[in-house]
């Protein structure tokens, strides 16, 4: 069976714990081939107000806390915009082998109301996406 180095991952965080999982995950996957890791995160054009040191504070405390990535080479970058049109587009454009993403898994008429940008993502990313839940 053949194998498909992952070299360039690219991890889309929210800071919930399902991305903690996520990012958790990718950091595993990197680590057999010693892969470059991107975390992204996305903020919507409501939380413009937050500024943007803080924001960068908020997502580098996030990283410090997951163990999993001591010694890994991870790159960080927030963008604003739409979460699942920035996600797809950076991911293209940086030429990434994966998305790793945390789902919520949520179903119903919260999943019919907000959509499910892990979905979404799924749908029309041009390279693999692995999705991640949360362990509970």
């Amino acid at each position: 069976m053949a194998t498909f180095p992952l070299r360039r991952i690219l991890v889309a965080v929210d800071l919930s714990n399902c991305s903690r999982a996520a990012l958790a995950f990718a950091c595993r996957l990197a680590e057999p081939t010693g892969g470059n890791m991107e975390v992204l995160l996305v903020r919507g054009p409501s939380d413009g107000e937050a500024p943007a040191d803080a924001v960068a504070e908020e997502l580098h405390r996030f990283l410090a806390s997951v163990p999993e990535t001591k010694g890994t080479a991870i790159s960080e970058r927030i963008e604003t915009g739409d979460a699942r049109e920035r996600i797809v587009a950076i991911a293209a454009s940086g030429k990434f082998d994966a998305i790793v993403l945390g789902t919520h898994g949520r179903t119903g008429r919260v999943h019919a109301l907000a959509g499910s940008v892990a979905e979404s993502v799924v749908r029309t990313a041009q390279c693999p996406v692995i999705t991640v839940r949360e362990q509970g």
